[in-house]
């Protein structure tokens, strides 16, 4: 019984410091209500909290998204990951290089997401853009 609540202990400190900096971003409610989501998210992409609430709260941020199309935009993410040649994390780095530019796409995170797909299927994935 110790064992498990030294786990539970631990794994909730690691939650608390990994979903920090998408905690400051949002108002209590939000950021808990946000959590399974954001949790969903690392677990497709196969990386840390701290790094997909970060990709997240930054992604959404250059886009211009609010909070309430954060369960849109990481579907988007998880379909285009596997659907074309890329994972979360290069879809994700990718957004982050074009996402200012992006933001007044006429398709939105859909054409975004379409568009990455495809150059990440022609070899050109997240940080590369800025030399394509």
């Amino acid at each position: 019984m110790k064992n498990i609540l030294f786990f539970a202990l631990f794994f909730q400190k690691k939650i608390v410091i990994f979903y920090a900096p998408f905690c400051y971003s949002l108002c209590p409610f939000t950021s808990i209500t946000a959590l399974p989501t954001v949790l969903n998210l690392a677990a497709a992409g196969g990386i840390d909290l701290g790094y997909a609430s970060d990709m997240v709260t930054d992604s959404m941020s250059a886009l211009g998204l609010s909070t309430n199309q954060l369960e849109g935009f990481v579907d988007q993410l998880a379909k285009t990951s596997q659907k074309s040649n890329t994972n979360i994390a290069q879809l994700g780095e990718g957004i982050l290089t074009v996402g200012g530019t992006a933001k007044d796409l006429a398709g939105g995170t859909v054409e975004l997401n379409t568009a990455l797909g495809i150059l990440a299927d022609n070899g050109i994935k997240g940080a590369k853009l800025l030399v394509a």
